[in-house]
């Protein structure tokens, strides 16, 4: 079965976005805290893909417009927060990296100070 094409994915993401903007009166800081439904802390949509009805978190789905793809993202890696706030959907404040690099972000949280993670961008304390 043929998935549904992804540019029409991304313009339901971005819908939402803009609901939710208009609806919550917009962002709030330099963080942009998703101002819609929320699941344990993180921004949620629910969208219908192929066919589905699937919640979405707003940082991933920032992240999906930031680089026009839907698809990259289902593979293994996560969206993580650089700024360790999970409603954030600022995709400056975001990154695409394997769960071990998002589980050692913890450690920058408890020490107040990022060291970096490689290749990958350094937290924003």
């Amino acid at each position: 079965m043929q998935g549904q094409p992804e540019a029409e994915i991304l313009e339901k993401i971005r819908q939402s976005f803009d609901r939710a903007r208009k609806e919550n009166g917009g962002y709030r800081g330099t963080c942009r805290l998703w101002q819609g439904s929320m699941d344990r802390g993180y921004g949620l949509m629910r969208l219908t893909i192929n066919g589905n009805r699937t919640k979405v978190y707003a940082h991933r789905a920032a992240y999906m417009l930031q680089i026009q793809s839907y698809y990259a993202l289902l593979g293994g890696f996560v969206v993580s927060h650089l700024c360790h706030r999970k409603a954030c959907c600022n995709p400056d404040h975001l990154s695409f990296e394997p769960q071990a690099v998002n589980n050692s972000r913890q450690s920058c949280v408890d020490n107040n100070f990022c060291y970096g993670h490689g290749i990958y961008a350094k937290c924003k304390l």
